[in-house]
């Protein structure tokens, strides 16, 4: 009996499938696209970054500092302000001769003890009206307005009150914008000489204060 070789079992044929190129392509375009912009923000931050975070930084601590400057210097004037008030109040206890804004000088009078002037007066603010420019006339009448503001400004600047002040006398000194006023204390312990000048348009102001040993020769 012949015998038959056996049947081989066909094969199915299956090729290999090939890869997504297009999906892969896709995707790598996709991932170019968004390198590109974030590489094109960047740079814009980059170029157009001016440093302003790091000048506003700048500018506060400036002005930090300016603020501090201004209250050490506000401080400091308020400590002037403060030493000086306690200057003046020490110096309003004392002698007109030995207050710290006064000047001493020598005298070629024999009946001058010294002759003071003192930085800090003022003129004695007028309360006139008319004739208070520079062709002021002085009055000697003891009664009016312009005769009490020169009675005031003697007494301010020798510092006797002015209801206890003596007054020798008051006298032209000269020219019609100067006085000559001699005063005492109520005892007649201390004896002035002063020289008034008329401010214009201000008021009377002294010069200069005789300190006088005696009061003879002084009329």
């Amino acid at each position: 009996m012949d015998q038959q070789p056996p049947q081989q079992r066909r094969r199915r044929y299956n090729p290999t499938p090939e890869p997504n190129n297009k999906k892969s392509d896709k995707l790598l375009n996709i991932a170019i696209a968004v390198v590109s912009i974030l590489i094109v923000i960047v740079g814009y931050f980059v170029l157009t970054y001016d440093g302003s975070d790091q000048q506003t930084t700048e500018q506060k601590t400036e002005q930090k500092e300016t603020n501090s400057r201004t209250e050490d210097v506000q401080k400091e004037q308020e400590q002037a302000k403060k030493e000086q008030a306690q200057q003046r109040a020490e110096d309003a206890q004392k002698d007109i001769t030995e207050r710290s804004t006064v000047t001493q000088s020598e005298s070629s009078d024999a009946n001058v003890e010294m002759t003071i002037v003192d930085s800090t007066w003022k003129p004695t603010k007028t309360t006139q009206t008319e004739n208070i420019g520079e062709g002021h006339v002085s009055a000697y009448d003891g009664t009016s307005v312009d005769w009490q503001e020169k009675v005031t400004t003697l007494a301010t600047v020798t510092n006797i009150p002015e209801d206890t002040m003596k007054i020798i006398r008051v006298k032209n000194g000269g020219a019609n914008d100067r006085t000559i006023g001699i005063v005492t204390t109520v005892d007649g312990a201390k004896k002035y000489r002063v020289t008034l000048q008329w401010v214009a348009d201000k008021g009377w102001k002294a010069e200069q204060i005789d300190v006088l040993k005696t009061l003879e020769g002084t009329y």
